[in-house]
């Protein structure tokens, strides 16, 4: 009996050394197996997201992807500066004008830009009616010279994304003369940096005064649709629909904000810093939250002359 019981311990501690033994074979493959895993995960998600920065040159799907909002900056450094002729010779479907002023026209037609433009200065460019411009992804067109771009109702002017899902940069006005946009239709645009400059917006305007006028801005993937900084701007009798943040975000300046429709801006329909030299009346302000507008003076009666409504 002795025998026996002392038999049965033997085998089964040699039973469960052996089964220790093959759950640590077990545990240790099995964490190979979850390594493996890893590291192929991993490689697979940097191939990817690889693919995407290179290819998404205006950062939206990484910006889908990974939350961080960046993109890929540009730098022109004699853009500025070229001639006309220069600028011709860069950039061929433009004409070069000469009345009593050289400047460029963009003769109506449809264009694809796989390079973003820069105007230098002193040579104002006009944009003709029915002209519809497709950017590549994260191309942008900056103009240190006043633009004019006066579409019509019937043959507006179209700055849109080659393929709506990548979308392009910015249309930007930097330091320069007067500027119009009249039946300009601004459409899956994003935002861009170039020359060390970020333009948050699809249509930024720096220092430079403008009047915008039955425009619309709908898809837009960039901080505001537009972004006026230190300048006399005129926004009227335009449409911002399906806006990432805030339709128009204006700081500092002066000017006039009137007869508008914002829908559906995450943000707010209009953002306003060190605003006591704009008048903000009559715009509607439509979005889930039931209107939202921010100002750093006279907030109130911003509120008391505009409508707001819930989408």
């Amino acid at each position: 009996m002795i025998l026996r019981v002392f038999a049965g311990v033997v085998i089964s501690f040699f039973v469960i050394i052996r089964e220790r033994k093959l759950t640590q074979r077990k545990s240790r493959l099995a964490f190979k197996y979850i390594l493996l895993a890893v590291l192929a995960t991993t490689a697979g998600a940097a191939l990817v997201l690889g693919a995407v920065y290179r290819i998404d040159r205006a950062g939206w799907a990484w910006y889908k992807l990974t939350g961080f909002d960046i993109v890929r900056p540009e730098t022109f450094a004699d853009s500025r500066t070229l001639s006309a002729r220069e600028f011709i010779k860069r950039y061929p479907y433009f004409e070069l004008a000469e009345s009593e002023q050289v400047h460029v026209v963009l003769k109506a037609g449809e264009y694809q830009v796989d390079q973003s433009v820069v105007i230098p200065e002193d040579l104002p460019l006009t944009i003709e009616p029915g002209t519809i411009v497709q950017f590549g992804a994260g191309r942008s067109l900056l103009s240190y010279s006043s633009v004019t771009a006066i579409g019509t109702e019937d043959a507006p002017i179209i700055f849109t994304a080659k393929n709506r899902f990548l979308k392009w940069g910015t249309f930007a006005v930097l330091e320069a003369g007067r500027s119009h946009f009249e039946h300009v239709r601004f459409q899956h645009a994003r935002r861009a940096n170039i020359n060390d400059i970020d333009l948050v917006a699809g249509l930024s305007l720096f220092n430079t005064d403008a009047e915008i006028r039955n425009c619309e801005f709908v898809d837009m993937y960039g901080k505001d649709a537009v972004n006026i900084r230190d300048a006399h701007a005129v926004v009227t009798h335009s449409l911002f629909q399906d806006v990432l943040k805030d339709g128009v975000d204006m700081d500092g300046g002066s000017g006039e904000i009137s007869y508008n429709r914002f829908i559906n801006c995450q943000d707010e329909g209009i953002d306003l810093s060190a605003n006591s030299g704009i008048e903000v009346h009559h715009n509607s302000i439509i979005d889930e939250w039931g209107g939202r507008v921010a100002a750093d003076n006279n907030l109130q009666e911003v509120k008391d002359n505009n409508t707001f409504g819930y989408l």
